[in-house]
């Protein structure tokens, strides 16, 4: 099944992160900055829907988010930044066309940026504006000489290549092997018996709090949860929790927003995702547009051609090599200490 899922999507995921690279080149820090306005709605408006198609993780928008904090992006406005930008992105839709269908693809984002929007309001309301500096790693400077587009993309492409996909390609390793291995190990009739709806909802909330999973390596896992019977609106639960509040992120979440705002959005994602995962079952029918949201079972027995398998195994060397320089990596530290 890991296999089947990284050949299925491999194209879609060299499409994904080219065009991370493109929008990396076009959106540069300062850009960025003049594009959120002024006014605290506005900024949260405008903040919720350009974190939509970013190539940010759930580690690498911290810093980001924490400039543009301290560069004036309001509270309210950091957290809509926050909640939109690992929850989806260029690369994560693009996998999703492939591994949890078209549908999907659209409802994820969409739900992304109405979380981002509520998550972001909520904390306007509720607690004042403040102008806290936060001391974190900042946005890279930019270069003194103005660079042409052409340039532009072309750095665009180097910073996905010697940046962006080695910070994600150990979370895709063990996304598509833990996928894989659920999909092997767990009966595919397990949920057969009726697990009730409001079960699964607190184990998806229970299983996306404490595990790091970005936008793009929890789709694989998001497409076994369908395979096993979870219904598809605890899948855009999980596929909007994990990304935006796994410990990981909460810890530097809390440095940026104070506690409160970090309790007020952690809360207002996990109620916003449930809810909008009852309303996805409600108006899918289970069983009744499930073919649109599992294209991979639909399809069983797909034959690949050449172009699908040599690019399951080109991204698949690529991601084992990078996982296993990560663990040599922090192999070597423990050596030197």
């Amino acid at each position: 099944m890991t296999w089947e899922m990284l050949v299925s999507s491999a194209l879609f995921l060299f499409f994904g992160f080219i065009l991370a690279g493109i929008i990396r080149a076009l959106v540069t820090p300062d850009v960025l900055k003049s594009m959120f306005g002024r006014g605290r709605f506005a900024q949260i408006f405008r903040a919720s829907l350009i974190g939509v198609p970013l190539p940010l993780c759930s580690c690498s928008v911290l810093p980001v988010a924490a400039q543009l904090h301290r560069s004036g992006l309001s509270r309210s406005g950091t957290v809509s930044f926050l909640v939109s930008t690992p929850e989806t992105g260029a690369d994560s839709i693009a996998l999703s066309i492939k591994l949890l269908g078209p549908v999907f693809a659209v409802i994820r984002p969409v739900a992304a940026l109405f979380t981002a929007l509520i998550s972001g309001t909520l904390v306007a309301i509720l607690l004042p504006a403040n102008n806290t500096k936060v001391e974190l790693a900042t946005l890279s400077p930019q270069k003194k000489k103005a660079l042409t587009l052409v340039e532009r993309l072309r750095e665009g492409q180097i910073y996905v290549a010697t940046d962006m996909f080695p910070e994600l390609a150990y979370y895709l390793f063990w996304g598509f092997v833990l996928a894989g291995a659920i999909a092997a190990l767990v009966p595919a009739d397990i949920l057969e018996s009726g697990l009730p709806v409001y079960w699964q909802y607190p184990a998806i909330v229970a299983f996306s709090l404490p595990v790091y999973v970005c936008a793009t390596s929890s789709t694989p896992l998001a497409a076994v949860f369908l395979m096993l019977g979870v219904t598809p609106g605890a899948v855009l639960a999980f596929l909007l929790i994990g990304p935006a509040s796994n410990m990981t992120a909460l810890v530097v979440q809390k440095k940026i927003l104070g506690l409160k705002g970090t309790i007020i959005m952690t809360v207002t994602i996990i109620i916003t995702a449930v809810v909008f995962g009852l309303l996805l079952d409600y108006i899918g029918g289970g069983d009744r547009i499930m073919s649109a949201f599992h294209p991979l079972a639909a399809g069983g027995g797909e034959h690949h051609v050449w172009y699908d398998t040599a690019a399951g195994i080109i991204m698949g060397s690529l991601m084992f090599y990078y996982t296993l320089r990560h663990y040599l990596r922090k192999l070597k530290k423990r050596m030197a200490v």
